[in-house]
């Protein structure tokens, strides 16, 4: 059986703060630090090969 903690805002600024959460993007949702994915750039319809730039 596994048990998560569920953090509070207050903890989770406190862990910002000591630095523990450095170098890492991370969001604090429902209670629970999740990582978030790395953003992607926005893709250009110019960007494809298939698309002619006439």
């Amino acid at each position: 059986m596994k048990t998560l903690a569920k953090w509070s805002v207050e903890e989770y600024h406190r862990m910002v703060e000591a630095g523990i959460l450095r170098d890492r993007d991370v969001k604090l949702l429902a209670g629970e630090i999740v990582e978030m994915s790395p953003e992607t750039p926005i893709h250009s319809p110019y960007d494809s090969p298939s698309v002619s730039r006439t």
